[in-house]
């Protein structure tokens, strides 16, 4: 692929996850009755600022950056070295990142998006060894989340985002995707490429399960990212569903930044943006070293 296209995905997925999470951040928690009744519709930054899934996110790129590559011990350490209260951690995360700390064992297995919302640096680092990338996505989700269903779908999510880096057609990453899959991911990934984009649209009535449960968070952001014609349609839309906004915003930007590239985020957006210079640096920190990798 084209070095310059390429380069333009990697902010793309690494801008995008830190805007959908500010996108989605002051409605959090919020009904889809409830943002309508309270907003109308959000297709504006409220105020840019992100929250704990871009914070995550950033520690794991700046692990593959610093070490050139994926150490476990050390990504568990950036973890824990950029938790900022503030950020919004949920109550599971922050056991879970104390434990890692203590270096003890996780104090429960959580079936929750946090990993798989951080996952987009991975998913770009390795989007060309797949074996590596699976191991990597899994071990990494693993640090707080470690439920075999969670390193699961973790890892189909960094596939889903090395996927759109380099195939065209939406519909053929999500077959692909869906085919690696097992229950429960299969049902919601087959629902989504299931749907015909002759007679339905985004806004088609759905049987999407909204929640910070993984699957049904990957099932939504798959078909978000299937459905929409441009990054700014995705993102308004799965914000605008309700429930975990935050985690679903950054999810969604990361699989569709990834896809359309830096260039199809809205301006406005991005000006907003909380930390947006450090964020382009991080992003072509992390280009610049998978790019020496592979010219080596």
């Amino acid at each position: 692929m084209n070095y310059k296209i390429l380069k333009e995905k990697f902010l793309g997925s690494i801008l995008g996850t830190a805007v959908g999470d500010a996108l989605g951040k002051p409605i959090e928690n919020l009904s889809k009755i409830e943002i309508k009744n309270k907003y109308g519709k959000v297709e504006q930054m409220i105020d840019g600022r992100y929250t704990n899934n871009t914070q995550m996110m950033k520690a794991v790129a700046e692990s593959l950056i610093q070490c050139k590559g994926f150490d476990i011990q050390h990504m568990a350490n950036q973890l824990v070295k950029n938790y900022q209260p503030s950020r919004g951690y949920e109550y599971e995360l922050v056991k879970a990142l104390k434990a890692v700390k203590a270096n003890k064992p996780l104090p429960f297995d959580s079936l929750g998006n946090a990993s798989a919302s951080r996952i987009a640096p991975i998913g770009l680092f390795y989007f060309d060894d797949s074996h590596k990338q699976e191991k990597v996505a899994k071990d990494s989700s693993g640090i707080t989340h470690s439920h075999p269903l969670t390193k699961e779908g973790s890892w189909l999510f960094a596939r889903s985002i090395g996927l759109a880096l380099v195939k065209e057609d939406r519909r053929n990453i999500l077959v692909e995707i869906s085919n690696i899959s097992k229950p429960p991911y299969k049902k919601a990934l087959d629902y989504a490429a299931s749907v015909d984009v002759k007679t339905d649209t985004l806004y088609s009535p759905t049987k999407l399960a909204v929640s910070s449960n993984i699957w049904h968070s990957l099932g939504a952001v798959a078909y978000t990212a299937f459905f929409s014609s441009n990054f700014k349609e995705a993102l308004i839309y799965i914000v605008n569903l309700g429930g975990d906004t935050s985690a679903l915003g950054a999810m969604c930007g990361a699989l569709t930044g990834a896809y359309w590239g830096i260039k199809a985020i809205p301006l406005e957006w991005l000006d907003h943006l909380e930390d947006r210079e450090y964020l382009e640096k991080l992003a072509e920190n992390l280009f610049r070293v998978k790019a020496d990798q592979s010219k080596a």
